[in-house]
């Protein structure tokens, strides 16, 4: 590493910093051809490491958390946040990054989403279930914040406003009757964010769900529902996407569970039949 008698360089190294480094450790130079490189290893490989001796693995100067502090300020204020990630908190900032170089974005090991599944293996079910959220289809820092947030399950904004960060407030609020949970903004009362096997990411089949808190309402209803419509009934279009997953009648064949326009959440007005004659054949 040392020219023992006289170099142009500082401390009598035979050659700049990294290229004495490189020497010895080749295939970290080869990482040098990612397409992202930490700036600091591409300039200096001593802004991190100790050359001669350490009581840190990997020769590191500082631990994980103090070392990557140095340049990364910013972080420390990430700790004093009401939920935290337990690798960032635990200081494990390698548990995701690579201090060197990498062919992802923010230095990650794996894509993002393949990396966060590796270890959130209840998200990666619900990721196979047969209706995942088609909001999953990005990254999961789409809602998710990595390192720290006020908000529960490190969502990047309050838990009952994420889901509007997408599907616009006003679809849902702009109605003169509002179902209690949208009011309330409580969109995961009844949906699961990730995925499930049921229509409209429900976390149970539809008459479940709103017979949840409406258990009395359902045992006097007398018009049929979890039944195949008969050869009397015509449902195409949007009408038939109003059967559950099976393809019966269900409570939303008649309502909007969300909100509507009319007493009862019904999709349609009463007072000629109009609601009755979406299925009903007038003749």
């Amino acid at each position: 590493c040392h020219n023992p008698h006289a170099t142009p360089r500082e401390k009598l190294l035979n050659d700049e910093i990294n290229p004495v480094c490189f020497s010895c450790h080749s295939d970290k130079q080869e990482l040098l051809n990612k397409e992202v490189v930490h700036q600091p290893f591409k300039n200096d490989c001593s802004a991190c490491h100790s050359p001669h001796s350490s009581a840190l693995a990997g020769l590191l100067k500082k631990n994980a958390v103090d070392l990557c502090g140095t340049c990364h300020a910013n972080l420390s204020l990430e700790f004093a946040k009401k939920i935290v990630h337990f690798p960032f908190k635990n200081g494990s900032c390698m548990s995701c990054h690579n201090p060197h170089a990498s062919s992802t974005n923010g230095l990650l090991k794996k894509a993002q989403k393949e990396l966060c599944l590796e270890c959130h293996l209840d998200i990666k079910a619900k990721l196979g279930a047969k209706r995942p959220h088609s909001g999953t289809g990005g990254d999961c820092s789409d809602c998710h914040s990595p390192h720290s947030t006020e908000s529960e399950s490190l969502l990047n904004t309050d838990k009952e406003l994420s889901c509007f960060s997408c599907h616009p407030k006003e679809d849902f609020t702009d109605k003169k009757y509002q179902h209690f949970p949208v009011i309330k903004n409580k969109c995961l009362s009844c949906h699961d964010p990730h995925g499930t096997d049921f229509k409209a990411n429900l976390k149970k089949p539809v008459n479940d769900t709103c017979t949840q808190c409406h258990p009395v309402r359902h045992k006097e209803f007398v018009h049929p529902t979890d039944a195949l419509p008969s050869g009397k009934i015509d449902m195409s279009g949007e009408d038939k996407a109003r059967l559950d997953e099976e393809g019966k009648l269900s409570f939303i064949s008649c309502h909007n569970p969300n909100g509507s326009r009319l007493p009862f959440f019904l999709i349609d007005e009463m007072t000629n039949g109009q609601l009755c004659y979406k299925c009903h054949k007038q003749d």
